[in-house]
């Protein structure tokens, strides 16, 4: 049960009638179904096909689900590897000493997939 203050306890550890036990479950099994008939509903059975159930044969209820997708088209993109070097190259010249500093990044060539669910 709760109190005002919102702090939620255990039923056996709060002082409560025998007929508070009932209640208790009540309250529990109601939110528990509630919860169930929203995802039934969220999976198209609604009240219109539950009433149309026969009620006098036990029923099961089965689901199958798919999913399909459409390849739209593919993207060749540059990854970084996480890796980059430094490239030094000297060049002796007539008169004075010339050097070529070079910084490279490895990358890697992928391909992404764009598809439509």
């Amino acid at each position: 049960t709760l109190e005002l203050e919102r702090k939620p306890r255990l039923a056996g550890d709060v002082d409560h009638t025998y007929g508070a036990k009932y209640g208790l479950v009540n309250l529990t099994s109601n939110a528990a179904i509630i919860a169930y008939m929203n995802c039934f509903e969220k999976l198209g059975l609604d009240a219109a096909v539950l009433k149309s159930i026969d009620k006098t044969k036990p029923t099961t209820l089965r689901f199958d689900s798919s999913t399909a997708c459409k390849f739209l088209r593919e993207v060749k993109v540059d990854v970084p590897v996480g890796r980059s070097y430094e490239e030094k190259e000297e060049m002796t010249g007539s008169g004075s000493d010339a050097s070529k500093n070079t910084a490279k990044t490895r990358v890697m060539k992928a391909a992404n997939h764009v598809k439509e669910f």
